[in-house]
């Protein structure tokens, strides 16, 4: 068993060194034990130099095989060692910063109060985290998805909106399309496209569409701080609704051409692909998910005039 585990760890890893480490093995340890696999195989299943390795094809083979079965295993004695009477434990989960900041202790505080037994590390980070190599349980995830061999259940879709504060539509009255948006002070999110969001594309009635040119002279790579210059009367903005709603409500700010909005991102909850989670990681999923759909700002599905 420790020779197939090392030799699955040497495959994922893509070298003897990286499987050491993961292992907590002298690198002389790993290379002992795949050779000693190989010899009782009497196949080659890793060809290696100095510098490079590369899994032949009957290691290929072998290690589809190997780690299904060590999986499967794995998968058994957790469930026999999950206590059945209580959900407790711990579980590790990462989300964007902004989202952090500004719904998910809300979520997370209900999930909390009802499971006090589970022990949840959460991590907010901007970084696209690999949920298998930083052994992560759940991570919250806003926008397109690559394909990973992830499992991802979406919660929601939540829109831009363009806003300003009270003070500077005094100033400079409200505009009456799109295009007005060109000689504002404008307020730009780096994050928002490849141009450092110089262009807003916009939807409005009928499927309209417009790609503004923004001429801000603020450009600002956390949307907190895109929230608060705005808010500062800097400039107009376009914000999330999640992050933008409560000042809206207050007056705080003020939502411009109603009309039209930023395009809809989606939220999904994405776990790793293994047949079996803890009854807790599920849990949390669930409640995550049944909070998505309460709120206000999310919509179900992708919006009919985000589609196409």
């Amino acid at each position: 068993m420790d020779d197939l585990r090392t030799f699955v760890a040497v495959v994922e890893g893509g070298s003897f060194s990286r499987a050491a480490r993961q292992l907590d093995l002298p690198r002389a340890t790993v290379s002992r034990r795949i050779a000693r696999l190989e010899a009782r195989l009497g196949l080659r299943l890793v060809e290696r130099n100095t510098r490079h390795m590369r899994t032949t094809p009957a290691g290929e083979d072998y290690y589809t095989a190997v780690a299904d079965c060590l999986q499967g295993l794995d998968d058994a004695e957790a469930r026999l060692a999950e206590d059945e009477t209580a959900l407790a434990g711990p579980v590790r989960m990462t989300a964007p910063v902004t989202p952090g900041a500004f719904f998910l202790a809300d979520w997370v505080g209900d999930f909390l109060r009802d499971y006090p037994g589970v022990d949840l590390d959460l991590r907010l980070t901007d970084r696209m985290v690999d949920l298998v190599a930083d052994d992560v349980d759940v991570a919250l995830r806003a926008g397109p998805l690559e394909d990973t061999g992830l499992v991802a259940r979406t919660i929601g879709f939540t829109r831009r909106l363009v806003c300003a504060a009270p003070s500077l539509v005094e100033a400079r009255g409200r505009p009456r399309s799109p295009a007005e948006l060109a000689e504002w002070p404008a307020v730009r999110f780096t994050a928002a496209g490849g141009d450092a969001g110089r262009h807003w594309p916009l939807r409005g009635p009928g499927g309209a569409r417009a790609q503004v040119a923004i001429r801000g002279h603020c450009t600002v790579d956390e949307m907190n701080l895109v929230r608060r210059l705005a808010l500062a009367g800097s400039g107009v903005a376009l914000i999330p609704e999640f992050v933008c709603g409560a000042d809206l409500a207050a007056g705080r700010l003020v939502r411009l051409l109603e009309d039209w909005e930023g395009p809809g991102a989606p939220f999904h909850l994405v776990t790793t692909g293994r047949r079996f989670r803890p009854r807790r990681v599920e849990a949390l999923v669930d409640h995550l998910a049944r909070r998505a759909a309460a709120e206000p700002w999310l919509e179900a599905a992708r919006p009919e005039r985000w589609r196409g």
